[in-house]
């Protein structure tokens, strides 16, 4: 597969449990983590600009279930990795394809298998 293949929306499986995301985005947001499936998008924006996020399921105080983009900006791809750049930093996102609509990742500690839409 090449990297042109992982254009477009893809979510993982049902979590059967809210995976340790490493960040305090509770404290400053009104959301609450849940179980349900994870959001990742890429997407061509300008010639050979990769962009996208990494969203993660929430329920927001008042409002409902919904996602909130943990990881989101300019994006690298590599044969066998995924990469968000943020602000000072890099979230890496390991990934091996399984078939043309399937990927499988090891994010938050854990294995993680994302279908795209």
């Amino acid at each position: 597969m090449n990297r042109s293949n992982l254009f477009g929306i893809w979510f993982s499986e049902e979590l059967d449990s809210i995976p340790n995301y490493n960040s305090n985005f509770t404290n400053w947001v009104d959301c609450i983590p849940r179980k349900g499936k994870i959001k990742l998008t890429v997407f061509i924006l300008e010639f050979l600009r990769y962009v996208g996020s990494l969203e993660v399921p929430v329920n927001h105080v008042g409002g409902g279930p919904g996602y909130f983009p943990l990881r989101s900006g300019d994006i690298g791809i590599l044969e066998d990795k995924i990469i968000i750049l943020v602000v000072n930093s890099r979230f890496i996102i390991p990934y091996e394809w399984i078939d043309e609509k399937t990927i499988r990742t090891f994010i938050f500690d854990r294995e993680i298998v994302f279908i795209r839409e």
